[in-house]
């Protein structure tokens, strides 16, 4: 079970050793009057985020801001709601450029589907709020060995959440591939064959988060790790049901065979659409 003592920084450890760790060019650092003291060059040490394109973001994050729920371990932040506050409080405060590059960070991790390592920080943060008090003091550090990612970013707001763990993926029965890696062969089909979205399918699947829509059992994991369930048209689409969101629901293997021929079908769908009534256009 998720435990968040376990991630309590309690190492020294340098910002530039943990990035070297990580694969990202610190090269840079050397480049001051002083390069023996690379490791505390000003223009680096003390930056929030860190990109290296199309290969990885690092996050400094505080470990009294992680949150618990059940197995899930995450952190919200609005960065760029700090760097307003900043900015109110003290202009030209060096930690308004750092939040915003923290949101642009996170703008990139998220477009770019790239893995977020974590550099989780031990310490005082600082009261904003509160004109005059100490900056934030960093006592430790350390790098949290699992990846992270983005799991929701609102560019207007600024709002966004980072979880531990990798992006899980969803797959569905008309995406899945077989254990040899292929799809499986099409042929040729007499009678009409219905198009389904694949768009649609896939915000089903994420809605669902890998939770059967009907039970709320989880589905299964794939021999790739996706985690796998089916997707179902409430209305038929051979009853001239509409191919979008709030008409396909993602269900487990057994309530999916259930929906289509089981005995309790017309319980099964008369609970899909009313669970999803509420989204449907009048």
């Amino acid at each position: 079970m998720a435990n968040l003592d376990d991630l309590k920084p309690t190492e020294t450890a340098t910002v530039y050793d943990l990035l070297t760790q990580v694969g990202v060019d610190v090269s840079d650092w050397r480049n001051m009057k002083r390069p023996e003291q690379y490791k505390s060059n000003p223009k680096y040490c003390s930056n929030w985020s860190f990109v290296e394109p199309e290969n990885v973001v690092v996050l400094c994050i505080w470990y009294d801001d992680l949150r618990l729920s059940g197995h899930k371990i995450y952190q919200n932040l609005n960065m760029k709601q700090l760097a307003s506050q900043l900015s109110d409080v003290k202009k030209g405060n060096p930690q308004i450029r750092r939040a915003n590059e923290f949101q642009r960070a996170l703008k990139i991790a998220s477009e770019r589907n790239l893995p977020i390592r974590a550099i989780i920080l031990g310490g005082t943060t600082q009261d904003i709020a509160k004109k005059g008090t100490k900056p934030s003091s960093v006592d430790f550090r350390r790098l949290d060995p699992v990846i992270w990612h983005v799991e929701s970013l609102d560019a207007k707001s600024g709002a966004a959440t980072i979880v531990r763990g990798e992006k899980r993926k969803f797959v569905d029965q008309y995406s899945v591939e077989s254990p040899e890696g292929r799809l499986p062969k099409k042929k040729p089909l007499s009678g009409e064959a219905y198009e389904r979205s694949q768009k649609i399918r896939g915000e089903a699947l994420s809605r669902a988060n890998g939770n059967c829509e009907y039970c709320g059992e989880p589905g299964f994991e794939t021999h790739k790790g996706d985690f796998y369930l089916e997707t179902h048209h409430i209305q038929p689409l051979s009853e001239d049901g509409p191919d979008e969101l709030e008409n396909v629901a993602a269900l487990c293997v057994v309530h999916h065979r259930q929906a289509h021929v089981g005995k309790d079908r017309v319980e099964i769908r008369a609970a899909l659409e009313k669970k999803f009534s509420r989204n449907r256009p009048l």
